[in-house]
């Protein structure tokens, strides 16, 4: 069983991941709405990049981590 602290960290990482998720989501709209310049077009694409490699970055981590794989990846 997982400690309080334990649980702390991973509300808290879920949290953050919410975060990032909400991010990506207005970067995408701000992007596809709005008429950007190329630069800053090219700019929020690279913002997008780097949070998609957090979230498969966490995905990995918890595969890896996870006692029993076969249910982690099952839908």
């Amino acid at each position: 069983m997982k400690n309080n602290r334990e649980k702390n960290e991973i509300f808290a990482w879920q949290i953050i991941i919410l975060i990032l998720s909400v991010i990506v989501l207005a970067l995408l709209f701000v992007d596809t709405v709005f008429k950007l310049d190329e630069e800053t077009s090219r700019l929020l694409t690279i913002i997008d990049n780097m949070i998609c490699m957090v979230f498969i970055s966490d995905f990995f981590y918890q595969l890896i981590t996870t006692p029993n794989k076969r249910a982690f990846l099952k839908w």
